[in-house]
Formats: C-alpha cells, structure tokens, sequence
C-alpha cells in the first residue's frame, strides 16, 4: 500500500469568469485538513460527483477533503449557464441507473426536485444529523436527504463609475433611476440557478401580485448567467443588476468598476435597509442506486465493491463536517456558513455578511411555485 494524494477529477466545463486567487487561498484555508488523512489504495474506485458549485472553487477543495477521506473522487460539472438545472436533468434521465453517487450543488431547488423524484438516499450518520437537526425547518430536510452547505447571498450589483447612491431595496430598485439617462437593470434567466431561486422565493413569500407588480415596474435586461449580469454592469451596458456575491467578487477580481449591496427580502417600500437578506444554500446528498451502490447489490458482490459502496457516504460525511465551510466561506467564494465557524479568529468569513439577518424562506413552497413564477417572469423580462 502506499500513500496517494492526486484525487482524480473530470471537468467538463468552467464559468467563464475565472478565479486566480481561488486555488491558493482556498488550500490554505484547507490546510489543517491534510494532518488526518488515511491511507487508501489505487484500486478503490472513485466516488463520481455531480456538481454545479464552480469548477475552480471546488477543485482545490476537494482535493483537500478526498485526501482526508482517504478515497478518489470523479468530478463532473456543467456549463455557467444551465448549471444545477442541466445536471438535474441528467440524474432524472438517468433514474434506472444514475452515473454519479453523490451530488452537490450550488443551490437549493433541484435537489428538491430530486428528492420529490425519490433520487436522494438519506444519510444514516449520526454526527451529521445531531449536528444538523436543531436547524430551522426551510434549512434541512426532515427525512436527511440533503444537508444545507454555503449560503450564498444574492446581491444588487452596481457600476462604481456610475450608480454613486445606488438602491438599498428592491422596492428603490423599481422607483429610482441611478443616471439621467437609466438603462436596464440586469438579471440571469431565471430558468436556472439562483435566480430560479430568488424569483420563486418571491413568489411563495412575497405574494404572487406583488411580485409580478414589481416585476412589471423595472425596465429588464436578461443575459444568460449571473456573471454575465456583473459583465454588462461593468460595461456600462447596464447600472444595476441582480446577482450572486460571489460574482462580484469575480468581476472585481478582473479589475472591473462593480460593487454589490446586500439587498433585504422584501417588496414593501418601507422596508428597512438592514432588513433580512435572501441567502440560498447550497446541498449535499447521496444519489440513490448510484453506481458504487448498485456493484455491492449485485448476485455475487465482490468484497471490493460491498466496501466501495459505502464510500459515498464517506466522502459527504467528511464534506459536512470538515470544515468545508469555514474553507468556502474565506475563499474569494465568500459564502456564509450555515453552522457556526468556531476556529482561529483570523480565518473567519466576512463579518460583514456575517452580521447580516437571513430571511426565512419556505423552501418547499418556492418549489411548489416555481414553474408559475418562472412563467410569469419571463415575458416580463424579455420585454424590450
């Protein structure tokens, strides 16, 4: 037996936007990891991932976190545009027999739609349920089917050179212009993604006729991804826009002219601007009957694949409760964690998003609506 550190990965695309200081910054922050690894063999085979968490944030990670489950992982991830929506469709198409075993996205919706799907197996661990049981309902699901990772915050994004006092709510955003000559407000399509998300949020929480109001009432440019929406504002195409964080971070990482607000849920004028903010988490389960699975369930089972097949489990375990977290969190992805970040004081997320409320949202409900407000919204979006 010898030790093997090189986690093998397969990468079929990368956003468009790329990170630099990702690879870097996130090993570091990783570090401690790498003192509890445990010796594995070149014959296991690799848990297989379906991802639509960016290629060059998760990369570095995983190689960290694989090394300390002591196995091999196969990455596999989709284009910036359609993302989780695209890979969902692949684990539905796939049903009789997935390809992957594990699954991790960057949001919240299509693991749901899988879970409803019966394609999610719960995870029978108890360390991550007692540490995970005592969240708010909309935050975990009761059957431990998927667990929330990263909470990403979405954003009003703004041309420095331009929107000096840009909006702070979502009911300013539709009353005040930012220049004597407004231009569109831009925003990813909403059939995918957390923009998905944010609209059908809206709809479920906010109400279907004052979302479709406020909607009606802004001037929209649609492009295709969220980073596409910190583009355009950079570019002066448009002064605003509604994004992810995370995608400012990029863009300012490329030397544009963008900064972002934290924008509060809520479509009433009087709202105030230190009100709760929408955050989206990320997931994590296991694929049902995925392929690591299915080896160990044949007639004769080899005593390799009964102990390849508890290896996904393995790998999500140690996704939940190795700091993981803390690693997104203080990487240029700047995420909020879900759970509390105890460690070094110096390695902390931002304090800033830290201290912000997250808004309450019935997840399940937002699903329940989604079609309808994505139906709704497009037209809207699309008008010239």
């Amino acid at each position: 037996m010898r030790r093997d550190h090189a986690p093998t990965f397969t990468i079929n695309h990368r956003r468009d936007i790329l990170r630099a200081a990702l690879a870097a910054t996130s090993a570091a922050a990783l570090a401690p990891l790498l003192t509890a690894c445990r010796q594995r063999t070149d014959e296991s085979p690799p848990v297989t991932l379906y991802t639509s968490v960016d290629a060059g944030v998760l990369t570095p990670l995983l190689a960290s976190i694989t090394q300390r489950a002591a196995l091999r992982a196969l990455l596999v991830t989709d284009t910036e545009a359609t993302k989780t929506t695209g890979l969902v469709q692949r684990v539905l198409a796939e049903r009789a027999a997935p390809a992957a075993d594990l699954w991790w996205s960057s949001e919240i919706l299509g693991t749901l739609t899988l879970a409803r799907a019966g394609l999610l197996e719960p995870l029978t661990s108890p360390e991550v349920t007692l540490v995970y049981g005592n969240l708010p309902p909309g935050l975990r699901d009761t059957k431990n089917r998927w667990f929330p990772i990263a909470l990403r915050p979405r954003v009003l994004v703004f041309n420095t050179a331009v929107a000096t006092a840009a909006p702070r709510t979502l009911a300013q955003l539709a009353a005040e212009p930012v220049s004597d000559n407004p231009k569109p407000i831009a925003i990813a399509n909403p059939a995918f993604g957390t923009t998905k998300g944010h609209l059908a949020a809206l709809w479920a929480m906010q109400g279907r006729d004052a979302t479709s109001a406020w909607l009606d009432s802004i001037r929209w440019r649609m492009v295709d991804s969220n980073s596409a929406v910190v583009r355009a504002v950079a570019q002066g195409e448009c002064d605003l826009g509604l994004t992810d964080e995370d995608d400012v971070y990029a863009g300012q990482a490329q030397g544009w002219p963008v900064d972002r607000h934290f924008i509060p849920f809520s479509l009433d004028p009087a709202t105030p601007n230190n009100a709760p903010v929408l955050m989206i988490p990320g997931t994590v389960a296991l694929i049902a009957n995925g392929p690591l699975s299915r080896a160990a369930a044949s007639n004769i089972p080899s005593p390799r694949a009964q102990a390849a097949a508890a290896l996904p489990a393995r790998l999500m375990e140690t996704i939940l409760t190795s700091g993981t977290e803390l690693a997104l969190a203080t990487s240029p992805w700047r995420s909020r964690p879900v759970l509390a970040t105890p460690g070094d004081a110096a390695a902390q997320p931002d304090p800033r998003l830290m201290a912000l409320a997250v808004a309450a949202v019935d997840w399940d409900r937002a699903h329940d609506v989604a079609a309808e407000a994505i139906t709704a919204a497009d037209p809207i979006l699309r008008r010239a």
